[in-house]
């Protein structure tokens, strides 16, 4: 059985005993996107990985505050306690987590920087395949990291790494309607010859999560938003980061976050440029 359709046999079919493809990495936005978008799944592996791109925490307080934190740096901490205690409810057999630690909301400025970083945490691990975020205009963040992932493998490739470039695949987390500021979750954009797998999961496997994300107490309100039952995923794309991800008003540019769709486009195109890794 390839590594493709053991991947898929986990997610459709619910393959028990946890199934062993080799290392795989989660690459995520931030703390807590890695158990929305896949917590039910990490409980079907047995290696993982985790990089987060982002610490969580905001320049600006208001979300700190409205946690009752002080300041930016006691926030981030709380928040990478909540995932470590929530990937510990996974119950994986080996668990390795890095965190990249950009500014949340600012991890766009630093394309080139990341991809490089995360090129060198790829080779290290070796891992045979990548879960990671979709390029949908849900979150500047999210959109940086599917885009840094893409990146870091095509760096992999120019640069000729001893490693086998591995699979790369993505859970679905959130996007807007294109209209207004409506959130729509659990569902991707659709993509010409991409196929959408639905995990549907377990009674066990639901109360598991709900315990995970109930680690994420600064995230309440945020976590709400998602129902636990199931979870999908997909063969990442081949994108054309220089086209917005729909028509439309992006989901991020309906928020005081210091970015919109056609500024973000630009950071990428320029950063393609530098890492000299054009679609």
């Amino acid at each position: 059985m390839d590594l493709i359709d053991t991947i898929r046999k986990c997610i459709c079919e619910n393959f028990s005993p946890a199934i062993d493809p080799g290392p795989v990495l989660i690459v995520a936005a931030h703390p807590d996107d890695e158990t929305i978008g896949a917590g039910g799944l990490l409980q079907r592996l047995k290696r993982a990985h985790f990089v987060h791109i982002t610490d969580g925490a905001p320049r600006d307080l208001v979300d700190a505050e409205q946690a009752n934190f002080t300041s930016r740096e006691a926030y981030a901490q709380a928040r990478r306690r909540e995932v470590q205690e929530a990937i510990a409810w996974a119950g994986l057999e080996s668990v390795c987590q890095l965190q990249i630690s950009n500014i949340d909301q600012e991890a766009s400025y630093n394309m080139a920087g990341i991809a490089h970083r995360l090129e060198k945490i790829i080779e290290s691990i070796e891992p045979t395949c990548i879960f990671t975020h979709a390029y949908e205009g849900g979150h500047p963040d999210h959109d940086t990291t599917a885009f840094v992932v893409w990146a870091a493998c095509k760096l992999l490739k120019r640069n000729k790494s001893k490693i086998e470039v591995p699979v790369l695949f993505e859970f679905s987390s959130y996007h807007g309607s294109g209209i207004g500021p409506e959130i729509i979750t659990y569902d991707f954009l659709p993509f010409k010859s991409s196929t959408v797998w639905t995990s549907n999961l377990t009674e066990k496997e639901c109360d598991i999560k709900k315990k995970m994300i109930a680690c994420f107490r600064t995230q309440v309100s945020t976590v709400s938003l998602f129902r636990v039952g199931i979870e999908r995923f997909r063969i990442c794309p081949n994108y054309n980061f220089h086209i917005q991800p729909h028509s439309g008003p992006l989901y991020y540019e309906f928020f005081d976050w210091g970015m919109t769709g056609e500024k973000w486009r630009w950071l990428a195109s320029e950063t393609m440029l530098l890492l000299k890794v054009g679609r």
